[in-house]
């Protein structure tokens, strides 16, 4: 630190702007390294992209016969459509993460958190009251708004 003080006297700077010099100093220290870093950086063999291509192509082929089959019955299509959404408004104060799970967006774990939450800070007052759980935000809110009742537990 000697050798800046020094430094710092014979160019005649003070001592703001030496530390934006030692800070410009710094931030070009961090691109050369992450320019580093990113040439080190190497990309994946060529067989995981042909493994990964070949999985694409079966997932793409059988997503392809299924839609064949949906469109020579469409009774099928029609309840695969319904699939997953409950027939009756779910009770966010009684509903356990199974029923939770049924409904579109959320799955296991926010399933989990909604209890966790509700066994920690009492019943939901309201529907609305589902956006204090951790990844429930206003979009999923009003995607499954109507899906969701709030009665007290009997």
């Amino acid at each position: 630190m000697r050798w800046i003080y020094r430094l710092q006297q014979r160019i005649a700077i003070t001592k703001g702007e030496r530390n934006v010099l030692l800070g410009l100093a710094l931030l070009l220290c961090l691109g050369l390294a992450a320019r580093y870093v990113q040439r080190q950086a190497r990309p994946l063999p060529d067989v995981d992209y042909a493994a990964e291509a070949e999985r694409f192509a079966q997932a793409s082929e059988a997503a392809a016969s299924a839609e064949a089959g949906e469109q020579a019955r469409p009774d099928t299509a029609a309840r695969s459509a319904g699939a997953g959404l409950p027939s009756a408004p779910v009770n966010l104060n009684t509903a356990t993460p199974s029923e939770l799970q049924r409904l579109s967006g959320i799955g296991p774990k926010l399933a989990e958190r909604i209890v966790a939450y509700r066994e920690v800070h009492g019943s939901f007052r309201r529907v609305q009251d589902l956006t204090r759980v951790r990844g429930i935000g206003a979009k999923t809110l009003a995607q499954l708004k109507p899906y969701l009742v709030v009665a007290e537990p009997e």
